[in-house]
């Protein structure tokens, strides 16, 4: 291993991603991202559920990540998402447009 090199979490990328599509104008369907995790629990992967949750309260986007798992939690009730990290958001008009793309 080269300790030089950094290599991000799964939870950073999935982040950086969401908050690049919606904030940045990075061109990326926000479905992908809506797959990407789907297949990251159907894969039982685990994320650190509170590394997520920090990493997405600095982006101020912790509300629009509790409801895409919430979601996504009631669309596939066998992953393993805490309830304390899916919970349903009223959220404003713009940002529940995004949510809807994630996760339909």
């Amino acid at each position: 291993k080269d300790s030089r090199v950094l290599i991000p979490t799964f939870e950073k990328m999935i982040l950086d991603l969401y908050f690049l599509a919606t904030r940045k104008k990075l061109v990326f369907p926000l479905s992908e991202l809506g797959l990407i995790l789907e297949n990251i629990f159907s894969f039982n992967h685990t994320l650190n559920f509170s590394l997520l949750n920090r990493l997405a309260m600095r982006r101020n986007i912790a509300q629009e990540f509790e409801l895409i798992l919430h979601r996504l939690k009631a669309k596939n009730p066998h992953f393993f998402i805490p309830e304390r990290y899916a919970r349903k958001r009223k959220l404003n008009v713009k940002r529940l447009s995004f949510v809807n793309k994630v996760i339909k």
